[in-house]
């Protein structure tokens, strides 16, 4: 079954809003989203989708002023 565009950005929501509190999410996310997402989503992703996480670290972040 094909993923709507809508459905793809309401799973990205979800996803960042559940890893800032779910740990075991935030592994799986990091090791390997498309398969977190797919377990999210229920749901195989199209093939060639790719994603790419990253995890905010303050370490690199840059303040400009």
């Amino acid at each position: 079954m094909a993923w709507s565009q809508l459905e793809v950005f309401s799973l990205h929501k979800e996803m960042i809003h559940r890893a800032v509190t779910d740990e075991e999410l935030r592994r799986k996310l990091l090791a390997d989203p498309n398969a977190a997402l797919e377990e999210l989503g229920g749901k195989p992703l199209p093939e060639g989708y790719r994603l790419k996480v990253i995890e905010n670290d303050p370490a690199y972040t840059s303040t400009y002023g």
